[in-house]
């Protein structure tokens, strides 16, 4: 059940929006406006008026950028996160926060991370063919486990949620920063003729676009500001 003010929390997340969207414009990072933020820009020119989240996407090597610029350049009024800002953080993607907020699903209420009001920033991957190799599919799918970390309902008493909760008593949190940067090493291994992109939030199969669909981007209209939208 929901128990907050949406517009109030849109207008919080744009707020994050805008100080991600400072600092990309003054160091020249790429980004696209994702999935229901993106499909909001092009049918209202904002939020879809449900929608409770802002997802954006950048190139890794430009993702890893964002991340050592935020140590030196973020705001004091925001927190970037990810698996190196907290061990209990299992999401293989990051998460800009607002401090002094506090907005959580009921899944992270028993994880030791920020709890602020967040936006999320998703790691693009090339690919060299639309044909994903196995050992990329294997890496994908690890990250995928690694992330249900924090998902899983560690009430159920199912079959496969028992055999999840072995498995993740058997690997150690502590070697899941290792285990992502190993996965990440794979999926980044591609030629510089590299022409597609992988959006690594859905299943390869669904989620390999040729790489010109991103190129400069387009500005399209959101909440009153252009922002950059694949083309």
């Amino acid at each position: 059940m929901r128990n907050f003010d949406l517009r109030g929390l849109q207008l919080c997340e744009l707020e994050i929006l805008k100080e991600f969207i400072r600092i990309c414009d003054k160091h020249r990072l790429k980004y696209y406006l994702a999935w229901g933020t993106l499909l909001g820009a092009v049918r209202h020119q904002g939020f879809i008026p449900w929608d409770d989240d802002i997802d954006v996407c950048m190139f890794y090597e430009d993702y890893l950028k964002f991340k050592e610029i935020c140590k030196a350049e973020l705001h004091s009024d925001f927190f970037y996160e990810d698996s190196e800002a907290h061990e209990e953080y299992f999401l293989y993607w990051a998460k800009l926060r607002k401090n002094n907020t506090t907005c959580m699903t009921q899944s992270e209420k028993k994880l030791n991370i920020h709890w602020g009001v967040g936006i999320d920033i998703f790691p693009l991957v090339k690919m060299d063919s639309m044909e994903c190799p196995m050992r990329k599919r294997m890496a994908k799918t690890v990250l995928n486990f690694i992330t249900k970390r924090s998902y899983l309902p560690y009430g159920s008493n199912g079959v496969s949620k028992k055999i999840k909760r072995l498995l993740y008593t058997l690997i150690p949190a502590r070697w899941d920063k290792k285990i992502m940067k190993k996965c990440f090493d794979i999926l980044n291994q591609s030629g510089k003729d590299a022409a597609y992109a992988c959006d690594l939030s859905e299943t390869l199969d669904r989620s390999v676009f040729p790489l010109e669909i991103f190129g400069e981007g387009e500005q399209l209209e959101f909440e009153g500001i252009h922002m950059n939208c694949p083309m």
